[in-house]
C-alpha cells in the first residue's frame, strides 16, 4: 500500500511539476518541416563524394530495414509485397 501512494505522490508531483512550466507543442507537419530543411542544408554543405556516400548509406540502411519487415509474412508473394512497398516510400 505504501508504495502505490509513493507512486501516485509522486505522479502527482511530476504532473504539477509539469503544468507549472509548459512548452509549446507543435504539430507533426512542423517537425518533419523542420527535418527536411535540416537535411537540405545538411546535403548543400556537403561535397559531391560526401552525398553520393550519404545516400548510398541511407539506401542501405532502409534495404536492412525493409528486408527484416519483409521477414515476417507468411508468404513470399507477401514479403515480395511489404519489400517493395517498403522501399517504395
Amino acid at each position: 500500500m505504501k508504495k502505490l501512494l509513493g507512486i501516485v505522490v509522486l505522479g502527482l508531483l511530476f504532473i504539477s511539476i509539469d503544468l507549472s512550466n509548459p512548452i509549446s507543442i507543435g504539430t507533426a507537419a512542423d517537425y518533419l518541416e523542420a527535418f527536411r530543411n535540416a537535411e537540405k542544408n545538411k546535403m548543400k554543405k556537403m561535397g559531391f563524394f560526401e552525398r553520393q556516400k550519404y545516400k548510398y548509406n541511407k539506401h542501405n540502411r532502409k534495404k536492412v530495414y525493409c528486408s527484416e519487415r519483409a521477414e515476417s509474412a507468411t508468404t513470399d508473394y507477401a514479403a515480395k509485397k511489404t519489400y517493395k512497398a517498403c522501399m517504395s516510400n
